[in-house]
């Protein structure tokens, strides 16, 4: 009988253990897909702004300068932009081929997403898998004299 609660008792905290990891990768999941939906907001607006490029020309506009700070400048020619590629650098992109590269990023974003969320509800089941096997765990414990 000692054996048997000793083994019942590893098995509890082997369970615990499984629990508690299963509940931080959600978490850190939850946390990257929100982090992936904020992006792809981004993207989608970067794409609605490549879009309507041809009405600013020659009009004063805000352009970033970063950290949150603004210039007013005025938009001379709207037919290029310049788009980062990684690592700092940018390459000059006509207008057809920023729209294009941006609905590649879309793609790639919603692809991560959906795979994020797939991964969320492999967790979501692993957890009441765990939980359920922990009921029954405390339920024979229970039921043992």
């Amino acid at each position: 009988m000692p054996e048997e609660r000793g083994q019942e008792a590893q098995d509890e905290r082997t369970l615990q253990y499984m629990q508690d990891y299963y509940q931080n990768q959600y978490t850190a999941l939850q946390r990257s897909l929100e982090s992936a939906s904020d992006v792809l907001a981004e993207m989608r607006e970067t794409k609605e702004s490549v879009e309507s490029l041809s009405k600013i020309s020659g009009k004063e506009m805000l352009s970033s300068i970063g950290s949150g700070m603004l210039i007013k400048a005025q938009a001379e020619k709207a037919e290029y932009v310049m788009a980062g590629v990684g690592a700092g650098f940018y390459v000059e992109k006509d207008i057809q081929e920023a729209k294009a590269y941006m609905e590649a990023a879309i793609s790639a974003q919603l692809t991560l997403i959906k795979k994020l969320s797939e991964s969320i509800d492999k967790v979501k089941r692993a957890i009441m898998d765990t939980a359920s096997r922990m009921d029954s765990l405390l339920q024979a414990s229970r039921d043992q004299p």
